[in-house]
């Protein structure tokens, strides 16, 4: 267990981390949304200020979809790294617990620190076994047995820095089917798998599913790999300067052929522009009945992925 002076000394360690840490603008502009056998006319929320300048007769240059299949999957890896770091900032902010530190890599902070206070968070950091099956029973005491033991092995994979295809393979071998999952045990597996996407895109999927939860209905599982074609979704408007469900990209043209690409499955999809920030994004969309629509709908599973100012939001069943 960690000492009174380690964690006093882990809270200024990631004190020092968070002072590098911005802050996002909010400037909601725009959204479009698409289901499958079903058809909504929507209208782009009206700016407040000039939109964006939209492509005209200049076409994005397209890539090779293969090539960018793998380097999403690749990049998946190195982006989940930065969950330990996003995990101990929100902590920080909101009073942080030896559970919260579990897993942070403080090795660069380490070499920069004085060598009396650095050798005393280094022994700190390797000699403490975190027991993720006792801290998580603890943690979510009203979870059946079964779900504590798969959200043990996500919180571990997490904090780990595992790619969100294996965090995903462990969500998809949990002996209870998606759809049996209690609204708290689908609550409790999505704050585990929050570190491992966007700060962002958490938000998002959380005032998704308090929207939901509000008309009454069961919140959505964070579906990792719906996580990853969403954002790659994002990423190719905002690269290729386009705001569309029909991607010009060979093979990712409709959001069913981008899930297929990561062996994934979709049956709707919403997308937004304008801002960085997930609760506007999800605002957006529940404004708008087409896209409210998706947000309401008998799904169990949803990803979210943002670029920039792009959010793509995808449901499955």
């Amino acid at each position: 267990m960690f000492t009174r002076t380690g964690i006093n000394l882990l809270g200024i360690s990631l004190a020092v981390i968070l002072m590098t840490q911005g802050s996002l603008s909010v400037d909601a502009r725009g959204f479009r949304n698409r289901a499958s056998n079903k058809n909504y006319s929507t209208k782009m929320v009206k700016p407040q200020t000039a939109a964006p300048k939209q492509h005209t007769t200049a076409k994005p240059a397209i890539p090779d979809p293969g090539k960018e299949t793998a380097k999403m999957l690749t990049s998946s890896a190195s982006a989940s790294k930065s969950s330990s770091r996003n995990t101990a900032e929100l902590s920080f902010q909101k009073g942080f617990t030896e559970y919260d530190l579990l897993g942070t890599n403080f090795s660069q902070l380490i070499r920069i620190m004085p060598e009396r206070e650095g050798s005393l968070l280094k022994e700190l950091t390797e000699n403490h076994k975190p027991d993720y099956a006792e801290n998580i029973a603890k943690k979510y005491p009203q979870v059946r047995p079964e779900v504590q033991e798969t959200l043990a092995r996500v919180a571990e994979a997490v904090h780990q820095g595992k790619s969100k295809p294996e965090i995903g393979k462990i969500v998809q071998e949990m002996p209870v089917p998606v759809r049996q999952l209690k609204a708290n045990e689908v609550l409790a597996v999505n704050q585990e798998l929050a570190p491992a996407i966007d700060p962002e895109e958490a938000r998002a999927v959380l005032a998704l599913n308090q929207f939901r939860m509000r008309s009454g209905l069961r919140p959505c599982l964070i579906d990792l790999l719906l996580c990853l074609v969403s954002r790659g979704h994002s990423s190719d408007m905002r690269n290729y300067g386009f705001f569309s469900h029909n991607s010009p990209v060979a093979g990712k043209g409709h959001f069913t052929s981008r899930a297929r690409q990561m062996g994934a499955s979709a049956s709707a999809e919403n997308i937004y522009m304008g801002s960085s920030s997930g609760n506007a994004a999800n605002s957006a969309w529940a404004n708008s009945s087409g896209h409210r629509a998706n947000m309401l709908g008998g799904f169990s599973r949803v990803g979210v992925g943002r670029a920039g100012g792009y959010f793509t939001q995808m449901f499955g069943h």
